[in-house]
């Protein structure tokens, strides 16, 4: 499978899609992107199926993405000190504050991979091509699997599971849970890509 989509709120220097909120008519893509009872759209950023590139100017956001994909899958690192000084949750109570949200979509499910994932999330749907997870605590990970009768059916794994799925997405015995930014850029493409379209991965400006 591949990876499609990253999904990024209130963390580092991705807040909220202010755009899309502000748009007339504009409406939340699913409840995914509700919390505390209003809506906060994720900032997304699609990789092209082919060519992953990372390209901008310093301090434009290239490490947060490549780290936001590292932390969202492997759950390692994610720390609510990299909540975004300008969500409108960063604060010094603890009561008003909240944790860092990261969310992957994938693509190209292969029917061996849906097992195994509906496996662990517990789901009856066993059959699907693409699904998403988001973290917004330590302590679960929300898997929403595509259901012919609902839209979408998520599905909360407990962090004790969650340690079992990033071994489900790793082709060659390659994981995608690294120890640096660097070593995610190499990994990348191996882990979630096909070998015959993908045909670079780096960063450009970092």
């Amino acid at each position: 499978m591949r990876l499609s989509t990253v999904y990024a709120r209130f963390y580092k220097s991705f807040n909220f899609d202010h755009i899309r909120k502000a748009t007339p008519q504009a409406q939340p893509k699913g409840d995914w992107e509700m919390f505390r009872d209003a809506w906060y759209p994720y900032v997304e950023v699609e990789f092209d199926s082919r060519i992953t590139t990372i390209v901008g100017a310093n301090e434009s956001g290239k490490s947060h993405l490549l780290s936001a994909v590292e932390k969202a899958v492997s759950g390692i690192g994610f720390e609510q000190r990299d909540l975004c000084r300008y969500s409108p949750f960063f604060s010094v109570e603890r009561e008003a504050t909240c944790w860092p949200h990261l969310g992957l979509g994938w693509s190209m499910v292969e029917p061996d991979e849906a097992a195994a994932i509906a496996r662990v999330a517990g789901a009856k749907t066993v059959q699907f091509d693409h699904f998403m997870m988001f973290r917004e605590t330590p302590e679960a990970l929300d898997i929403w699997i595509p259901d012919p009768n609902e839209g979408w059916t998520k599905r909360v794994v407990a962090a004790r599971q969650s340690t079992d799925l990033p071994h489900i997405w790793c082709r060659g015995g390659v994981p995608l849970v690294a120890p640096s930014v660097s070593t995610v850029v190499r990994r990348l493409p191996a882990a979630c890509f096909s070998a015959a379209d993908t045909q670079s991965a780096h960063t450009s400006g970092a």
